[in-house]
């Protein structure tokens, strides 16, 4: 069966920035569950997208800070070099398919329970998380304000 000529426009490389996307397919953030925990199988679940020929690919969410997990729901993260390390599967079998990869940096604030690095969660007020009732963060302070930032720096 053809393809109806107004799709035509979706096949076609798109020029963002100093990269070239080789169409318009974009594989959006999703979260599914295998997190920094399970490298390979995230890295092979993207390039499967790639392989059938998306030109961009990207992870999960990718929590900044050690204060901003979701446990016990898996999430990537992206705190030290291990976490690149373990990013750095998915990229280069994206890579491997001529796709681009992309990650979706976040911070849980108020929604994170931060159990996994057993730190308290923080976020702008003190006020109790509506997505999760048995988060109450911390209060940011000036410094909790500067490392979070730092820390989103230094993920991307």
């Amino acid at each position: 069966m053809p393809r109806d000529p107004r799709h035509d426009i979706l096949f076609e490389p798109l020029q963002v920035g100093p990269k070239t996307l080789r169409n318009r397919f974009y594989a959006v953030p999703h979260c599914t569950g295998f997190g920094s925990e399970k490298p390979a199988s995230q890295a092979r679940f993207r390039a499967t997208k790639a392989e059938g020929g998306w030109a961009a690919v990207c992870t999960e969410e990718a929590l900044v800070s050690v204060d901003s997990d979701f446990w016990p729901v898996f999430s990537t993260r992206m705190w030290d070099d291990d976490d690149l390390r373990n990013l750095s599967v998915m990229c280069e079998e994206a890579h491997a398919h001529g796709s681009l990869a992309g990650i979706e940096l976040a911070h849980g604030g108020a929604h994170a329970r931060a159990r996994d690095a057993r730190v308290p969660a923080v976020a702008p007020s003190q006020l109790a998380s509506d997505y999760d009732p048995f988060v109450t963060p911390k209060a940011m302070q000036p410094e909790d304000i500067r490392r979070v930032r730092e820390d989103w720096v230094a993920a991307a």
